[in-house]
C-alpha cells in the first residue's frame, strides 16, 4: 500500500471510526491501575521521530525500570527498534498489501485486548489508526 492510499483511507474511515470508539469509550467500564507496569508506545511513520522519541523511551526505562514497554509500529520500523534496546516486546503491523495490513492490523487488536495496559503513548500524528488501537487497550 502507498502512504497516499492510507492517508485518504485514514481520512474517510478513521474520522467516523474515531467517533465511534469515542462513543464505545464513553460506556465501557474505567479501571485505575494500582501502579503502572505496562506501557504500549505507539509510532508508525518515520524513522527519525522514532529516533527522537528513543530520549523519552530511555527516560521511562530509567525513572520507571520495572515497567513493560510495548512498541506499535511498522515492520519496516523493526530492525532499527531492535538495534535501540529500548523496549521488552515489539509489534508490527504489515503494510506491505491490503491484505497484511488488515490481517496484521486484527492480529495487534488481538494482542492489544488480552493485554493489560495501563498507559498509551500515541507519538503518531499523522493517522488515526493509532488513536484507534490506543482506545481499545483501555487504559485508566
Amino acid at each position: 500500500m502507498t502512504i497516499s492510499f492510507m492517508r485518504v483511507v485514514d481520512r474517510f474511515a478513521g474520522i467516523p471510526l474515531c467517533w465511534a470508539a469515542g462513543l464505545a469509550r464513553a460506556v465501557l467500564p474505567k479501571r485505575k491501575p494500582p501502579s503502572l507496569e505496562t506501557i504500549l508506545v505507539i509510532k508508525f511513520f518515520g524513522l527519525g521521530s522514532i529516533l527522537l522519541a528513543s530520549p523519552a523511551l530511555r527516560e521511562i526505562r530509567r525513572s520507571s525500570p520495572n515497567v513493560t514497554i510495548i512498541f506499535l509500529t511498522f515492520a519496516q520500523n523493526a530492525e532499527l527498534l531492535n538495534e535501540l534496546h529500548l523496549v521488552d516486546e515489539l509489534w508490527t503491523i504489515d503494510p506491505k498489501s491490503v491484505f497484511t495490513f488488515v490481517a496484521t492490523t486484527f492480529r495487534t487488536l488481538s494482542n492489544i485486548t488480552r493485554t493489560t495496559i495501563d498507559a498509551v503513548l500515541d507519538l503518531e500524528f499523522f493517522a488515526k489508526l493509532s488513536t484507534l488501537l490506543g482506545a481499545f487497550a483501555n487504559p485508566a
